[in-house]
């Protein structure tokens, strides 16, 4: 059985499953845009709704928190 090269988790497909942790795209969270803003804000609202439309920004914004779990580190 093969692991997942960023989480480790099992899999059979490896490179796949890397590619679920860097989709660079998800076209259906930009129908929560308006809800996001209304609760959130105009700009946090924007910002995740970014972050649920391209999953490598949250990646990227959350990097130190998303290190610590993938490492075990506290």
């Amino acid at each position: 059985m093969k692991h997942c090269i960023v989480c480790g988790r099992p899999t059979d497909k490896p490179i796949t499953a890397a590619y679920e942790h860097f989709k660079p795209y998800e076209p259906g969270m930009w129908q929560y845009l308006r809800g996001n803003v209304s609760t959130f804000g105009p700009w946090r609202g924007l910002m995740g709704t970014l972050g649920l439309a391209f999953p490598w920004i949250n990646t990227i914004r959350n990097w130190r928190y998303r290190h610590h779990r993938l490492t075990g580190l506290e």
